[in-house]
This record gives C-alpha cells, structure tokens and sequence, in this order.
C-alpha cells in the first residue's frame, strides 16, 4: 500500500480523552473493577499504543515515533462553556448542517 503519515492542522486539533467507568448495577462488577485495574497496567498501556493511544501509565513504554501532546498545537477547548452551551450548540449544528 501506500506510504500512511499522521497529520494534524497547523491551527490547531482537538483531544479526546479515554474514558472507562464502572456502570452502577451493571452486571458482574467485581470483574469489571478487575478489568479497569488492568486497564491501567503497564502491560495494557503497552497494548493501546497499537491503536495510536499514549499511556497515562508512567511505567508504560511510549511507542518509538509516537505524536505526543507536547508535539500537537491543541484548540484551547473551554470544556465548561461546551457543557453549558450544549443544547444550543446541537440545535444550531442540526438547523444548519444536519439537515
């Protein structure tokens, strides 16, 4: 195939963050804690970089080549005002380009 390199804009990219919970009165908690403790391992932290995620493990390898935050213009994301504006930010999304 052809040669494949990891770009981001110039003016800046989003994040996103992982996120593992632990449903309330989900089935099989016990082995659900279990899981997200091993989530959280080394060995597991290694694991994810296949699919381009940097580990929060300190104790992780990060891959050879990997893109780190510190690499990437972020967007200064204001998560606040996001949650707050939600509803309006859906509507006007929907009214203009959802149609």
């Amino acid at each position: 195939g052809y040669p494949v390199v990891m770009t981001f804009p110039e003016e800046g990219t989003g994040y996103e963050v992982g996120g593992l919970s632990l449903i309330k009165g989900g089935p099989e908690p016990e082995l659900a804690k279990q899981f997200i403790d091993w989530c959280y391992t080394k060995t597991a932290q290694d694991l994810f970089q296949e699919w381009n995620r940097l580990p929060v493990n300190p104790k992780a390898t990060v891959k050879e080549g990997a893109v780190t935050l510190d690499q990437v213009k972020l967007i200064d994301y204001d998560h606040i005002l996001a949650g707050q504006s939600k509803d309006e930010w859906v509507t006007a999304w929907r009214d203009r380009i959802g149609k």
